[in-house]
């Protein structure tokens, strides 16, 4: 409508800043870092060294930590990997989510690791098809709504997203 503003992170700036709560941080992608979370939690240390067995001649990486309170595998592999590995990641079955790591840009040693759940608060005119329509094309599912408030909704990355929209 005239008059209005848009609101929301540009294309251009899309990664780069991070919206929570009214409030934006500046990323930046650290360009040697990925995080996977598998399937099931109860065994990821099993299904990285079967991980690590199958991928052998795909990519080596120079080192394996858990992070997110064990919810995450952060992986760092060579800079010009770094795209074709979340490639190769997104691709495994006992892979549910795989991210790039990023960071503050005001605070470089502060990382973030995402996970596959946004929430996402929508204007009381869309309806619900509206929003599984327009979240569907971007590769989330509507997981369940916050009890107590309207229009909030919790999402879940589906595993054949071609990229994190969670960011």
């Amino acid at each position: 409508m005239a008059g209005e503003t848009q609101q929301g992170v540009s294309p251009e700036q899309a990664g780069l800043i991070l919206q929570r709560g009214g409030e934006e941080l500046w990323l930046h992608k650290v360009p040697d870092w990925l995080t996977i979370r598998f399937e099931e939690l109860a065994d990821q240390a099993a299904q990285l060294v079967l991980f690590r067995l199958r991928r052998k001649a795909e990519w080596r990486p120079l080192a394996v930590k858990s992070v997110a309170r064990g919810q995450l595998v952060a992986i760092k592999v060579r800079r010009h990997q770094l795209e074709t590995c979340l490639h190769l990641a997104r691709q495994i079955s006992s892979i549910r989510f795989a991210s790039h790591v990023y960071e503050l840009a005001a605070s470089t040693n502060t990382h973030l690791y995402l996970l596959e759940q946004l929430t996402v608060q929508f204007t009381p005119g869309l309806s619900l098809r509206a929003i599984d329509q327009l979240t569907t094309e971007l590769g989330l599912s509507r997981d369940h709504g916050l009890a107590g408030t309207e229009r909030i909704y919790v999402f879940r990355e589906e595993h054949t997203a071609d990229e994190t929209q969670i960011k």
